[in-house]
C-alpha cells in the first residue's frame, strides 16, 4: 500500500487500539493457613488480585517503520555472511546478528563445514508484531487518555537525558546530603529554565 496516495494517508495518520482485561494473580508476601484434604494445616503464601487492563494499539505507519529498519540490519547480516565475518552469533534484541544462525554440512566421513545463513524463521516471527504496541495500566481512565500520555513518554525520558548529558547530572562527585541535593536542585532548575525559554512566545 502506497502512503504518498491521498486515499491511504488517513490509514498511515490513524491508530486502532484495543482494551483487554488481564487481571492476574500476585505474590502479597503474606502466608496463610490452609487445611489440606488429610487434614493437616499448612502455611501457604497468599495471593491477591492486580486489577489491570492492557491497552493493544496498532499503528501502519509503525509497522512500516519498523520493517524498514528491520530491512536495512537484514542487508548488514548478509554483508556479514558474505564477508564471513561473523565469528560468533549474539542474540541481543537490536544486534543484526540476531538474523543469523549457524549450520553445521557433512559428508559420510567428511570434517563439517560450518556456515552461517539468514534465519528465516526469526524475521518472520518479529515481523507478527510489527506496528504493535501494549500498555499494562490499573487506572480507570479512558484508553484515550492513557494512550496519549504514554506516546508523550519520550518527553520525559528526554529531560532526563538533557539534565545528565547537558547540566551534568550525572555523575554527582558529592557524598554529604546537603550537597546532593544541592546539586539536583540546581540540574532540575536549569532544566525548567531551558523548558520555559523553549516554550516562550517568539523562540525557534
Amino acid at each position: 500500500m502506497d502512503k504518498t496516495e491521498e486515499k491511504n494517508l488517513s490509514l498511515y495518520k490513524d491508530m486502532a487500539y484495543k482494551t483487554i482485561i488481564a487481571d492476574k494473580a500476585i505474590d502479597l508476601g503474606l502466608y496463610e493457613e490452609k487445611v489440606l484434604k488429610n487434614g493437616k494445616v499448612k502455611n501457604v503464601k497468599s495471593k491477591g488480585v492486580l486489577r489491570q487492563k492492557v491497552i493493544i494499539t496498532f499503528s501502519r505507519k509503525m509497522m512500516k517503520y519498523q520493517r524498514a529498519v528491520r530491512n536495512r540490519q537484514i542487508e548488514r547480516s548478509r554483508k556479514m555472511i558474505a564477508r564471513n565475518d561473523p565469528e560468533e552469533i549474539k542474540k541481543g534484541p537490536n544486534d543484526v546478528r540476531r538474523f543469523m544462525k549457524k549450520t553445521a554440512k557433512t559428508k559420510s566421513g567428511e570434517e563439517a563445514v560450518v556456515e552461517y545463513i539468514i534465519d528465516e524463521e526469526k524475521i518472520r516471527e518479529e515481523e507478527k508484531y510489527d506496528g504493535y504496541y501494549a500498555v499494562a495500566t490499573n487506572l480507570d481512565d479512558p484508553a484515550k487518555d492513557i494512550l496519549e500520555v504514554s506516546h508523550n513518554r519520550y518527553k520525559i525520558e528526554d529531560c532526563f537525558r538533557i539534565m545528565k548529558t547537558n547540566f551534568s547530572g550525572r555523575p554527582a562527585f558529592h557524598w554529604t546530603e546537603p550537597r546532593i541535593k544541592a546539586h539536583f536542585l540546581i540540574c532540575y532548575t536549569a532544566l525548567l529554565v531551558y523548558r520555559l525559554l523553549e516554550n516562550k512566545p517568539g523562540s525557534p
